[in-house]
């Protein structure tokens, strides 16, 4: 299997930062208030502002692309990485078919997996359209649009493979 980055992608960006994971965690996919965006997060930096954390985010993920073969999910690489070099892919559905995962996964009560859910989307919408100028929801940012209602993870992870296949002929997948 290829290697995923998906939150992991903080524990690099804070090693490269010297951090602690937590204080570059607080900058990932959140748009922040004025006051936030430039109040300290990096002790050694106190210039440190998620502008810059971006500009990072973006090497990172341009690096990742230039290497190949991997997963990245979320982090605005579809953004960030030619869509000729990948398969952009997102997964949609209806909240409660999110819900139970989330509830399962943290340990939330219904009510707050829906308010969590919401704040999570709301988020990531305002920072994609603060960093990269774009509509997440917009379907043509992406090859493949899977609705999970429709769809189990095996029956998606077989789609998505074969639109991989389809879309990059001559690279194998087994590497």
């Amino acid at each position: 299997g290829w290697p995923c980055y998906g939150k992991n992608i903080i524990y690099e960006l804070a090693k490269a930062f010297k951090e602690d994971p937590k204080r570059v965690e607080f900058l990932d996919e959140r748009s922040r208030s004025i006051l936030l965006e430039y109040t300290s997060v990096f002790v050694k930096d106190p210039q440190a502002s998620q502008d810059e954390y971006v500009q990072y985010l973006k090497r990172f993920l341009k690096k990742l692309g230039e290497v190949g073969k991997c997963i990245i999910v979320g982090r605005g690489a579809n953004f960030v990485i030619p869509p000729g070099d990948a398969l952009r892919v997102r997964l949609v559905g209806r909240p409660e078919g999110w819900k139970e995962a989330v509830m399962g996964r943290y340990g939330l009560s219904e009510d707050e997996v829906e308010r969590t859910l919401e704040e999570w989307d709301r988020e990531q919408r305002e920072f994609v359209k603060k960093f990269f100028g774009a509509d997440v929801t917009d379907p043509r940012h992406y090859d493949l649009v899977l609705n999970l209602d429709f769809y189990n993870w095996d029956r998606a992870s077989e789609l998505i493979l074969e639109a991989y296949r389809r879309k990059f002929p001559s690279v194998s997948i087994a590497d």
